[in-house]
């Protein structure tokens, strides 16, 4: 068995495997390029380019991916088996981790998307309404490919993510895709709470 090969074709059975042998097993490199992706898209988001120059964005998403990346896997997983836990799940919080960190591999092409937009767009890859220039640009086939390979990679994500939980949580595939609806509708309630409770106290301010 091959995870890093595996695991795109044959997810069930890469996880069991994972999960028999050592379930940390890749934990901290796929932390890492997880985490890569997050910096360079919290750096857009905020345009960090304004105050920063790009190879100090670069270099610091690359010290950093794995901090961002670890926090990120961990929490996912400790929400997904909690509520797995809840429609009767079975899976150790390192089974769940496992699963989690290996459904995140396939951000391996939005790192080379992120590659090619910074061979072309350089600097301003990093502003927050770079989208649109891409589309000011003329390149239009540039643009599709981009949106086209970050569809592959949430696609692949997701079922890596639903056939793994399937295996180490002993679900079908419908109560695999309820263990990931119920912490996302949970999100969902806690935001609009959240801006419930704000909004009332602007109103009384």
């Amino acid at each position: 068995m091959h995870p890093w090969r595996d695991i795109w074709t044959k997810p069930r059975a890469t996880i069991q495997a994972l999960v028999v042998k050592d379930p940390s097993y890749g934990f901290k490199r796929l932390s890492w390029i997880y985490g890569i992706t997050i910096a360079l898209s919290f750096s857009k988001l905020f345009s960090l380019i304004t105050l920063y120059p790009l190879w100090a964005i670069l270099l610091g998403s690359l010290l950093l991916g794995i901090v961002f990346g670890l926090i990120s896997i961990t929490i996912t997983a400790y929400i997904l088996q909690w509520c797995g836990r809840l429609i009767g799940g079975n899976g150790s919080f390192k089974e769940v981790r496992c699963v989690v960190a290996w459904s995140n591999l396939p951000v391996l092409i939005n790192i080379l998307i992120w590659i090619l937009l910074i061979g072309v767009f350089k600097e301003q890859a990093f502003y927050t309404d770079f989208p649109a220039e891409i589309t000011l640009a003329n390149k239009t086939s540039l643009f599709l490919l981009v949106m086209l390979g970050q569809w592959i990679a949430a696609i692949w994500s997701f079922i890596i993510l639903i056939q793994g939980l399937r295996e180490i949580q002993g679900f079908s595939i419908w109560k695999g895709l309820l263990n990931i609806i119920i912490p996302i509708i949970g999100v969902v309630i806690l935001s609009i709470l959240i801006s419930g409770v704000i909004s009332w106290f602007i109103t009384k301010t």
